[in-house]
């Protein structure tokens, strides 16, 4: 016997199942936040190479690599780094002054891969 095709994309089978009907755009906006919260990008910096989360502020994974942050919002302007190539996303609007090219890791995340320019330690 056939499945029967729910409205959610799932089949029932001899009617015991049933998935709730879900309309189309909060199933759209589910799937869009399910992308989002999986989505990773390359970050590269010297000679480290590493995935970050998009939605994650980026100083959280350049804190092992020895970025420093007194702030971590955006306001001194501590952790600033040079972008080479790539984009971010601010997650709150910085408050510090950055030149172009700048960026704070501190208040952005990626929202494609990212080369970012060595530090003095690389």
């Amino acid at each position: 016997m056939a499945g029967v095709r729910c409205s959610t994309g799932g089949t029932a089978r001899g009617g015991s199942q049933f998935l709730p009907h879900q309309p189309d755009r909060q199933r759209d906006q589910q799937r869009r936040s399910d992308r989002f919260q999986t989505l990773k990008h390359r970050v590269t910096q010297g000679h480290d190479h590493f995935d970050h989360q998009e939605g994650e502020p980026l100083l959280a994974s350049l804190t092992p690599l020895g970025h420093y942050s007194e702030c971590r919002s955006g306001y001194c302007g501590a952790c600033k780094t040079k972008l080479i190539s790539g984009e971010v996303r601010y997650l709150t609007p910085p408050m510090a002054y950055t030149r172009s090219g700048e960026i704070l890791p501190c208040c952005c995340t990626p929202i494609s891969d990212l080369e970012l320019a060595p530090t003095a330690q690389d």
